[in-house]
Protein backbone atom coordinates (compact mmCIF):
# COMPACT_ATOMS: atom_id res chain seq x y z
CA UNK A 1 0.00 0.00 0.00
CA UNK A 2 1.27 3.56 -0.85
CA UNK A 3 0.48 6.98 0.72
CA UNK A 4 0.95 8.54 -2.89
CA UNK A 5 -2.23 8.85 -5.09
CA UNK A 6 -1.79 11.26 -7.81
CA UNK A 7 2.09 11.84 -9.10
CA UNK A 8 4.50 13.11 -6.40
CA UNK A 9 1.29 14.19 -4.46
CA UNK A 10 0.47 12.58 -0.84
CA UNK A 11 -3.21 12.42 -0.69
CA UNK A 12 -3.39 11.98 3.13
CA UNK A 13 -1.75 15.30 3.95
CA UNK A 14 -4.07 17.26 0.73
CA UNK A 15 -6.78 16.10 3.41
CA UNK A 16 -5.35 17.29 6.53
CA UNK A 17 -4.27 20.37 5.04
CA UNK A 18 -8.28 20.74 3.75
CA UNK A 19 -9.53 19.85 7.40
CA UNK A 20 -6.89 21.88 9.34
CA UNK A 21 -7.60 25.17 7.42
CA UNK A 22 -11.11 24.79 7.74
CA UNK A 23 -11.06 23.92 11.42
CA UNK A 24 -8.29 27.32 11.44
CA UNK A 25 -11.66 29.08 9.40
CA UNK A 26 -13.93 28.03 12.58
CA UNK A 27 -11.69 29.72 15.17
CA UNK A 28 -11.57 32.99 13.41
CA UNK A 29 -15.35 32.64 12.27
CA UNK A 30 -17.14 34.16 15.29
CA UNK A 31 -18.24 38.01 14.96
CA UNK A 32 -20.02 38.84 17.69
CA UNK A 33 -18.75 41.40 19.96
CA UNK A 34 -17.46 39.91 23.10
CA UNK A 35 -19.75 42.15 25.22
CA UNK A 36 -22.85 39.90 23.72
CA UNK A 37 -21.33 36.66 25.21
CA UNK A 38 -18.95 37.60 27.69
CA UNK A 39 -20.18 35.27 30.43
CA UNK A 40 -19.98 32.12 28.16
CA UNK A 41 -17.01 33.21 26.21
CA UNK A 42 -14.62 30.81 27.93
CA UNK A 43 -17.23 27.59 27.95
CA UNK A 44 -17.40 28.00 24.22
CA UNK A 45 -13.76 28.32 24.17
CA UNK A 46 -12.72 25.27 25.93
CA UNK A 47 -15.34 23.29 24.43
CA UNK A 48 -13.72 23.62 20.69
CA UNK A 49 -10.04 23.63 22.09
CA UNK A 50 -10.07 19.52 21.01
CA UNK A 51 -9.38 21.25 17.48
CA UNK A 52 -6.48 23.16 18.86
CA UNK A 53 -5.05 20.05 16.73
CA UNK A 54 -4.78 22.34 13.43
CA UNK A 55 -2.25 24.64 13.93
CA UNK A 56 0.75 22.48 15.46
CA UNK A 57 -0.77 19.91 12.42
CA UNK A 58 -0.04 22.23 9.79
CA UNK A 59 3.81 22.56 11.17
CA UNK A 60 4.12 19.03 11.07
CA UNK A 61 2.88 18.77 7.63
CA UNK A 62 4.99 22.02 6.44
CA UNK A 63 8.61 19.97 8.09
CA UNK A 64 7.32 16.88 6.71
CA UNK A 65 7.08 18.48 3.10
CA UNK A 66 10.75 20.64 3.87
CA UNK A 67 12.15 16.94 4.78
CA UNK A 68 10.90 15.25 1.80
CA UNK A 69 11.80 17.88 -0.44
CA UNK A 70 15.55 18.07 1.16
CA UNK A 71 15.89 14.68 0.95
CA UNK A 72 14.86 13.60 -2.38
CA UNK A 73 17.20 16.53 -3.75
CA UNK A 74 20.42 15.38 -2.40
CA UNK A 75 22.28 17.23 -5.27
CA UNK A 76 21.32 20.66 -4.64
CA UNK A 77 22.62 22.66 -1.68
CA UNK A 78 20.06 22.56 1.44
CA UNK A 79 20.11 26.46 1.22
CA UNK A 80 18.71 26.50 -2.18
CA UNK A 81 15.57 24.77 -0.91
CA UNK A 82 15.56 26.70 1.61
CA UNK A 83 15.34 30.01 -0.24
CA UNK A 84 12.77 28.92 -2.63
CA UNK A 85 10.70 27.85 0.66
CA UNK A 86 11.42 31.04 2.37
CA UNK A 87 10.77 33.29 -0.57
CA UNK A 88 7.60 31.24 -1.34
CA UNK A 89 6.65 32.31 2.05
CA UNK A 90 7.36 35.98 2.11
CA UNK A 91 6.09 36.72 -0.71
CA UNK A 92 2.45 36.12 0.75
CA UNK A 93 3.76 37.48 4.03
CA UNK A 94 4.70 40.38 2.30
CA UNK A 95 1.83 41.33 0.70
CA UNK A 96 -0.72 40.22 3.55
CA UNK A 97 0.87 42.10 5.88
CA UNK A 98 1.08 45.33 3.76
CA UNK A 99 -2.34 45.32 2.99
CA UNK A 100 -3.43 45.13 6.16
CA UNK A 101 -1.18 47.82 7.68
CA UNK A 102 -2.74 49.97 4.79
CA UNK A 103 -5.87 49.33 5.63
CA UNK A 104 -4.75 50.03 9.50
CA UNK A 105 -3.18 53.61 8.23
CA UNK A 106 -6.82 54.35 6.39
CA UNK A 107 -8.09 53.81 9.80
CA UNK A 108 -5.92 56.11 11.50
CA UNK A 109 -3.63 53.88 13.59
CA UNK A 110 -0.47 54.97 14.34
CA UNK A 111 2.81 53.25 13.02
CA UNK A 112 4.09 52.74 16.12
CA UNK A 113 0.95 50.65 16.87
CA UNK A 114 0.94 48.85 13.08
CA UNK A 115 4.98 48.30 13.83
CA UNK A 116 3.89 46.24 17.16
CA UNK A 117 1.11 44.61 15.35
CA UNK A 118 3.63 42.71 12.43
CA UNK A 119 6.26 42.27 15.03
CA UNK A 120 3.86 39.92 17.45
CA UNK A 121 1.94 38.60 14.44
CA UNK A 122 -1.57 40.27 14.94
CA UNK A 123 -1.78 42.38 12.10
CA UNK A 124 -4.43 40.66 11.12
CA UNK A 125 -5.86 36.87 12.89
CA UNK A 126 -3.42 33.97 12.68
CA UNK A 127 -0.68 35.91 11.01
CA UNK A 128 1.78 34.98 13.99
CA UNK A 129 1.62 31.41 11.93
CA UNK A 130 3.42 32.66 9.04
CA UNK A 131 5.98 34.73 11.30
CA UNK A 132 6.53 31.23 12.67
CA UNK A 133 7.24 29.68 9.29
CA UNK A 134 9.80 32.18 8.26
CA UNK A 135 12.00 31.49 11.84
CA UNK A 136 11.53 28.50 11.96
CA UNK A 137 12.17 26.81 7.96
CA UNK A 138 16.11 28.29 8.34
CA UNK A 139 16.43 26.22 11.87
CA UNK A 140 15.05 23.06 10.55
CA UNK A 141 17.92 23.41 7.75
CA UNK A 142 20.75 24.34 10.01
CA UNK A 143 19.20 21.66 12.67
CA UNK A 144 18.01 18.62 10.46
CA UNK A 145 20.81 16.30 10.97
CA UNK A 146 20.69 16.49 14.90
CA UNK A 147 16.91 14.24 14.45
CA UNK A 148 18.46 11.27 12.63
CA UNK A 149 19.11 9.85 16.30
CA UNK A 150 15.21 9.14 17.67
CA UNK A 151 17.06 10.13 20.82
CA UNK A 152 18.05 13.69 20.01
CA UNK A 153 13.51 13.92 18.94
CA UNK A 154 12.97 12.48 22.74
CA UNK A 155 15.28 15.25 24.26
CA UNK A 156 13.85 17.93 22.09
CA UNK A 157 10.00 16.37 22.80
CA UNK A 158 10.92 16.12 26.56
CA UNK A 159 12.19 19.74 26.29
CA UNK A 160 9.26 21.48 25.11
CA UNK A 161 6.78 19.64 27.79
CA UNK A 162 9.18 21.12 30.00
CA UNK A 163 8.48 24.65 29.12
CA UNK A 164 4.68 24.06 28.85
CA UNK A 165 5.26 22.52 32.15
CA UNK A 166 7.11 25.78 33.57
CA UNK A 167 4.32 28.04 31.33
CA UNK A 168 1.57 26.34 33.24
CA UNK A 169 4.04 26.66 36.62
CA UNK A 170 4.28 30.37 36.65
CA UNK A 171 0.70 31.02 35.58
CA UNK A 172 -0.88 29.46 38.61
CA UNK A 173 2.01 31.13 40.81
CA UNK A 174 1.40 34.34 42.83
CA UNK A 175 4.69 35.17 43.28
CA UNK A 176 6.55 38.25 41.49
CA UNK A 177 8.87 36.04 38.65
CA UNK A 178 5.52 34.10 37.21
CA UNK A 179 3.64 37.32 36.83
CA UNK A 180 6.56 38.75 35.21
CA UNK A 181 7.62 35.58 33.24
CA UNK A 182 3.71 35.53 31.88
CA UNK A 183 3.34 39.30 31.23
CA UNK A 184 6.80 39.19 29.18
CA UNK A 185 6.01 36.16 27.29
CA UNK A 186 2.62 37.64 26.40
CA UNK A 187 4.16 40.91 24.97
CA UNK A 188 6.26 38.70 23.09
CA UNK A 189 3.33 37.04 22.01
CA UNK A 190 2.85 33.93 19.68
CA UNK A 191 5.00 34.08 17.67
CA UNK A 192 7.96 33.42 20.07
CA UNK A 193 9.43 30.13 18.87
CA UNK A 194 9.67 28.26 22.24
CA UNK A 195 6.11 27.20 21.72
CA UNK A 196 6.78 25.51 18.32
CA UNK A 197 10.34 24.52 18.06
CA UNK A 198 8.84 20.62 18.80
CA UNK A 199 7.45 20.34 15.57
CA UNK A 200 10.43 20.59 13.58
CA UNK A 201 12.00 16.95 14.34
CA UNK A 202 8.51 15.69 14.59
CA UNK A 203 7.59 16.48 10.99
CA UNK A 204 11.10 14.94 10.21
CA UNK A 205 10.57 11.71 12.20
CA UNK A 206 7.07 11.34 10.64
CA UNK A 207 8.94 11.67 7.16
CA UNK A 208 11.33 9.50 7.43
CA UNK A 209 8.77 6.30 9.20
CA UNK A 210 5.59 7.07 7.24
CA UNK A 211 5.41 4.52 5.23
CA UNK A 212 5.49 1.87 8.54
CA UNK A 213 3.59 4.52 9.91
CA UNK A 214 1.05 3.64 7.27
CA UNK A 215 1.20 0.10 7.41
CA UNK A 216 0.59 0.29 11.29
CA UNK A 217 -2.22 2.73 10.77
CA UNK A 218 -4.33 0.56 8.26
CA UNK A 219 -3.53 -2.47 10.42
CA UNK A 220 -5.59 -0.82 13.46
CA UNK A 221 -9.46 -0.63 13.09
CA UNK A 222 -11.02 2.53 12.81
CA UNK A 223 -13.46 2.16 16.52
CA UNK A 224 -9.66 2.09 18.46
CA UNK A 225 -8.37 5.27 16.16
CA UNK A 226 -12.15 6.99 16.93
CA UNK A 227 -10.87 5.79 20.60
CA UNK A 228 -8.17 7.42 20.82
CA UNK A 229 -9.03 10.81 19.22
CA UNK A 230 -11.33 11.09 21.84
CA UNK A 231 -9.32 10.04 24.70
CA UNK A 232 -6.86 12.89 23.66
CA UNK A 233 -9.57 15.36 23.32
CA UNK A 234 -10.63 14.98 26.57
CA UNK A 235 -7.33 15.52 27.55
CA UNK A 236 -6.50 18.39 25.85
CA UNK A 237 -10.19 20.20 27.11
CA UNK A 238 -8.95 19.51 30.75
CA UNK A 239 -5.83 20.53 29.97
CA UNK A 240 -6.84 23.97 28.27
CA UNK A 241 -9.86 24.53 31.44
CA UNK A 242 -7.31 23.66 33.46
CA UNK A 243 -5.33 26.89 31.74
CA UNK A 244 -7.62 29.41 30.86
CA UNK A 245 -8.73 30.84 34.37
CA UNK A 246 -5.23 31.37 35.29
CA UNK A 247 -3.86 32.91 32.56
CA UNK A 248 -6.00 35.78 32.50
CA UNK A 249 -6.29 38.06 29.52
CA UNK A 250 -2.88 36.46 28.09
CA UNK A 251 -4.61 32.84 27.72
CA UNK A 252 -4.34 33.79 23.53
CA UNK A 253 -0.62 33.97 24.12
CA UNK A 254 -0.78 30.42 25.10
CA UNK A 255 -3.46 28.32 23.43
CA UNK A 256 -1.47 26.22 21.90
CA UNK A 257 1.42 26.00 25.20
CA UNK A 258 -0.60 22.74 25.61
CA UNK A 259 0.85 19.14 26.59
CA UNK A 260 -2.09 17.49 24.85
CA UNK A 261 -1.89 19.60 21.63
CA UNK A 262 1.40 17.70 20.44
CA UNK A 263 -0.15 14.17 21.53
CA UNK A 264 -3.09 15.37 19.57
CA UNK A 265 -1.41 16.48 16.15
CA UNK A 266 0.44 12.84 16.48
CA UNK A 267 -2.67 10.88 16.74
CA UNK A 268 -5.20 12.94 13.96
CA UNK A 269 -2.03 12.51 11.65
CA UNK A 270 -1.02 8.80 12.88
CA UNK A 271 -4.69 7.94 11.84
CA UNK A 272 -5.25 10.02 8.95
CA UNK A 273 -1.84 8.54 7.58
CA UNK A 274 -3.08 5.21 6.20
CA UNK A 275 -6.52 6.97 4.66
CA UNK A 276 -6.51 6.97 0.61
CA UNK A 277 -8.26 9.07 -2.03
CA UNK A 278 -10.66 5.71 -2.91
CA UNK A 279 -12.03 5.67 0.57
CA UNK A 280 -13.29 9.01 0.18
CA UNK A 281 -16.50 9.68 -1.66
CA UNK A 282 -15.59 10.88 -5.37
CA UNK A 283 -18.43 14.10 -4.59
CA UNK A 284 -15.78 15.55 -1.91
CA UNK A 285 -12.61 15.17 -3.40
CA UNK A 286 -12.59 18.01 -5.93
CA UNK A 287 -13.13 20.34 -2.49
CA UNK A 288 -10.57 18.39 -0.69
CA UNK A 289 -8.11 19.42 -3.19
CA UNK A 290 -8.84 22.96 -3.69
CA UNK A 291 -9.00 23.57 0.30
CA UNK A 292 -5.70 22.16 0.23
CA UNK A 293 -4.16 23.94 -2.24
CA UNK A 294 -5.18 27.28 -1.45
CA UNK A 295 -4.75 26.69 2.33
CA UNK A 296 -1.85 29.40 2.63
CA UNK A 297 -4.36 32.02 0.40
CA UNK A 298 -7.34 30.87 2.54
CA UNK A 299 -5.45 31.01 5.80
CA UNK A 300 -4.31 34.88 4.98
CA UNK A 301 -8.10 35.83 3.64
CA UNK A 302 -9.82 34.49 6.40
CA UNK A 303 -8.15 36.54 8.78
CA UNK A 304 -8.26 39.95 7.32
CA UNK A 305 -11.77 39.18 6.44
CA UNK A 306 -12.77 37.90 9.81
CA UNK A 307 -11.56 41.79 11.18
CA UNK A 308 -13.74 43.23 8.49
CA UNK A 309 -16.50 40.97 9.58
CA UNK A 310 -16.05 41.42 13.11
CA UNK A 311 -16.47 45.20 12.28
CA UNK A 312 -19.60 44.79 10.91
CA UNK A 313 -20.99 42.40 13.94
CA UNK A 314 -20.36 44.96 16.02
CA UNK A 315 -22.47 47.18 14.48
CA UNK A 316 -25.26 45.07 13.75
CA UNK A 317 -25.31 43.20 17.40
CA UNK A 318 -23.93 45.85 19.73
CA UNK A 319 -26.19 45.97 23.17
CA UNK A 320 -27.42 42.09 22.21
CA UNK A 321 -27.04 39.60 24.79
CA UNK A 322 -26.20 35.82 23.89
CA UNK A 323 -26.34 32.49 25.43
CA UNK A 324 -24.02 29.39 24.36
CA UNK A 325 -26.04 27.46 22.24
CA UNK A 326 -26.55 31.21 20.24
CA UNK A 327 -22.82 31.50 20.06
CA UNK A 328 -22.31 28.15 18.82
CA UNK A 329 -25.03 28.79 16.32
CA UNK A 330 -23.33 32.04 15.27
CA UNK A 331 -19.78 30.24 14.76
CA UNK A 332 -20.87 27.58 12.66
CA UNK A 333 -22.95 29.62 10.28
CA UNK A 334 -20.04 32.25 9.95
CA UNK A 335 -17.52 29.46 9.48
CA UNK A 336 -19.35 28.79 6.25
CA UNK A 337 -19.26 32.15 5.15
CA UNK A 338 -16.27 32.75 6.03
CA UNK A 339 -14.60 29.83 4.31
CA UNK A 340 -16.32 30.03 1.14
CA UNK A 341 -15.75 33.30 0.35
CA UNK A 342 -12.28 33.16 1.78
CA UNK A 343 -12.07 29.83 -1.06
CA UNK A 344 -13.86 32.04 -3.62
CA UNK A 345 -11.17 35.24 -2.96
CA UNK A 346 -8.16 32.38 -3.43
CA UNK A 347 -9.15 30.99 -6.69
CA UNK A 348 -9.97 34.49 -8.31
CA UNK A 349 -6.28 35.72 -7.46
CA UNK A 350 -5.25 32.89 -8.90
CA UNK A 351 -6.80 33.11 -12.07
CA UNK A 352 -6.10 36.89 -12.15
CA UNK A 353 -2.45 35.20 -12.35
CA UNK A 354 -0.86 35.75 -9.09
CA UNK A 355 -0.42 32.83 -7.72
CA UNK A 356 2.53 33.39 -5.16
CA UNK A 357 0.00 35.25 -3.04
CA UNK A 358 -2.32 32.10 -2.53
CA UNK A 359 -0.72 28.72 -3.09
Amino acid sequence: MTSTDQGNRIFFLDLLKAVNISIVVFFHALFLPIDTYFSVAIPELILSCPLRFCVPLLLIISFFLLERDLNKSKTISPWIICKKRLVRIAIPTAFWFGLTAFLNLLKGNSLNKIALEILTGNIFIGAYFLLILLQLIPIFVLTRVWFQKTRNVLIIVGLQIAIFVAIKVWAHSNGIFGNAAVYMLSQIDRPFIIYWFVYLPLGYFLYHHHESLLKLSSSIAFKYKIGAFFTISFLLLLEYAHLIPNIGSHFYTFEYALIACIGSALIVFFCACSIQSNQISPILLPTIYLLSRYSLGIFCINGILSQVFSIAGHSIFKGETFGLPEVIAFRLIGWIILLFISLGVAVQIDRFGFKALVR
